[in-house]
């Protein structure tokens, strides 16, 4: 299941205020998360159609130097453990890293081996 579609903005609060703008809801306010080096709010349904807006606030971010537009496709799942073990065991994944704590859940990243784009992040299943 696609839980968001996240996008690097340069000026996070302008973007905001111009999708509310245009009538797309905000879901969670700009919050600064500095151990990231990033400003991330949430726009959308809450369900569905989810945007992660995030701008980079370090040169030490782990996002700084990607260039701004979509930036990953978030999948959810109902056992991260689980998914990371497999995906960490399987040729055809390249992940990134340990699970960790992000802005709305625990997530990891992760590629499919031998390809540079899609960047995913798997993401714990949102209660409700």
């Amino acid at each position: 299941m696609i839980d968001h579609i996240a996008i690097k903005v340069d000026h996070l609060d302008s973007f905001v205020t111009a999708m509310e703008e245009m009538g797309y809801p905000l879901t969670v306010p700009p919050k600064q998360y500095d151990e990231v080096g990033m400003k991330i709010a949430f726009m959308g349904a809450e369900k569905e159609s989810r945007m992660e807006l995030f701008e980079v606030t370090s040169p030490d971010s782990p996002a700084a130097a990607s260039p701004e537009g979509m930036h990953h496709i978030a999948v959810a799942v109902d056992d991260i453990e689980a998914a990371h073990k497999k995906m960490s065991a399987s040729p055809r994944f390249e992940v990134m890293g340990e699970i960790r704590r992000g802005a709305h859940s625990r997530i990891f990243f992760y590629r499919l081996t031998g390809t540079r784009a899609p960047l995913f992040e798997c993401t714990e299943k949102r209660n409700g």
